[in-house]
């Protein structure tokens, strides 16, 4: 890719990011013209619906997100080569590198290196097909000006072309198709799913297979189409082969991580609630400890995963103040205790892996407060006379939810992968005290062991 296609990405990626602040804050100026009245401790307060409506870490997502996409373009525009080889016309098979992308982009060209700068793309015109070692394979001459990938070959060949697919047996072509179709009836409104696409597999397979018992659950999708047609050459005794035979469908992944997490508490006491041992920000650092499980399917793609961690995680926040005046002395003491356990829960991207692998990693997380307590202890010594109050001045949410987002530099061993995590979660609504609005955020860096 060209330095102005780099710097020509790098503007839009701009244009987003100040187009999407600028729509959630003019979101938050029209929110906050807009009051309710809720009843509370013997009392109505006037409260902007943005309060609940447009938390105000939502910009710090939308920054931190926009900004990944921008600082990590560079990679995306680097590509993926792996060993592979194409098919020229003439039948010859040539062994060189190509570009690992999306399906959507492989059915469009094949893009090809052999020194590693020089880059040569080709269309479907222009080869019989094209594939990688042990992996996803693309031929051309099934569906006019595309490549399509195969997944079977044999006396029965499936193909696939995005959502659709495609049976070929005794050199017939035939496309299979689900489509919404309306329903039928004077009474009856609505849409259903055309289902012929089984009475067309039904007399493809009556000569070796009993069809109603193999269809009548069958789904429109990959891997159960796969199956049938598998299991169809299988029992025709006929040589075929199977593409992306050593990819599972599903693969996991565990790992234990291990950190320090700094904790920060921010406190917007706008309807001045009388809290006088109240300060605007704590903070806290504190280790975690935690694990690690991911689930991806390498068959549908290597590079996305689902992925949950689940930490543990003891905070403090604390303050003192003292005021004087004359002959009397005043003492604060805030107290904030918590024993967290966190999910976060989120799609994991990882980049073409060279020496260390990168993962970016956005989503949502959720806070359970295992025990919590606030307690504030008032001392007053007038002229030697100490008078002691305390209690709690608010409660804290059982339950919470924010979002998350991070990334992960790995580097991969013979039985397992070992690097750093960085995450940044955001939390608001902290407090259960209506018109009282705490956000809690924080920001951990771990070393994470992940099995293979």
């Amino acid at each position: 890719m060209t330095k102005s296609k780099h710097r020509h990405l790098a503007a839009v990626h701009v244009v987003i990011l100040a187009t999407l602040i600028k729509h959630v804050t003019f979101h938050r100026r029209m929110q906050n013209a807009t009051f309710v009245f809720v009843f509370n401790k013997n009392r109505y307060i006037c409260i902007p619906k943005s309060i609940t409506l447009i938390p105000s870490v939502m910009k710090k997502f939308i920054f931190f997100f926009s900004c990944s996409l921008l600082a990590f373009q560079p990679l995306f525009a680097r590509g993926d080569f792996q060993d592979g080889f194409i098919i020229t016309p003439q039948h010859d098979t040539i062994f060189l590198k190509i570009d690992y992308r999306s399906t959507a982009k492989n059915y469009k060209s094949c893009r090809t290196t052999t020194d590693g700068t020089t880059i040569k793309e080709y269309g479907p015109e222009e080869l019989l097909g094209y594939g990688f070692i042990d992996d996803k394979c693309f031929v051309s001459g099934i569906v006019n000006g595309s490549f399509v990938e195969i997944l079977v070959f044999g006396t029965v060949s499936l193909y696939r072309h995005g959502d659709l697919f495609y049976i070929k047996k005794d050199e017939a072509l035939h496309q299979l198709t689900e489509q919404e179709v309306p329903m039928q009836g004077k009474y009856v409104h609505g849409f259903r799913k055309d289902v012929r696409w089984k009475g067309f597999l039904a007399i493809l397979i009556n000569d070796c297979l009993a069809s109603q018992d193999v269809l009548a659950k069958l789904k429109f999708n990959e891997r159960p189409i796969t199956d049938l047609v598998v299991q169809y050459n299988t029992c025709r005794q006929l040589p075929f082969k199977i593409y992306k035979a050593t990819k599972k469908w599903t693969k996991a992944e565990l790992g234990v991580v291990l950190g320090m997490t700094q904790s920060t508490l921010v406190i917007d006491n706008q309807f001045n609630y009388n809290i006088p041992a109240l300060k605007g920000k704590y903070q806290s650092l504190n280790p975690t400890v935690g694990l690690m499980v991911a689930l991806s399917s390498p068959k549908v793609s290597h590079r996305v995963a689902f992925q949950s961690e689940f930490y543990l995680s003891q905070v403090n926040y604390s303050s003192k103040r003292v005021q004087q005046t004359v002959g009397v002395t005043r003492y604060d003491d805030m107290d904030i205790d918590l024993t967290t356990v966190s999910v976060p829960m989120s799609i994991r991207y990882t980049f073409p892996e060279r020496t260390y692998s990168l993962q970016l990693n956005v989503g949502f997380n959720v806070d359970f407060h295992l025990k919590s307590k606030t307690w504030v202890t008032h001392e007053v010594v007038d002229d030697g006379v100490v008078t002691t109050t305390n209690g709690e001045p608010f409660g804290i949410k059982k339950t919470q939810f924010g979002y998350v987002a991070g990334f992960g530099v790995l580097r991969s061993f013979s039985k397992f992968k070992a690097g750093l995590l960085v995450r940044y979660v955001g939390l608001p609504n902290f407090s259960d005290m209506i018109g009282f609005v705490v956000e809690q955020r924080k920001l951990s860096l771990s070393m994470i062991i992940q099995l293979k």
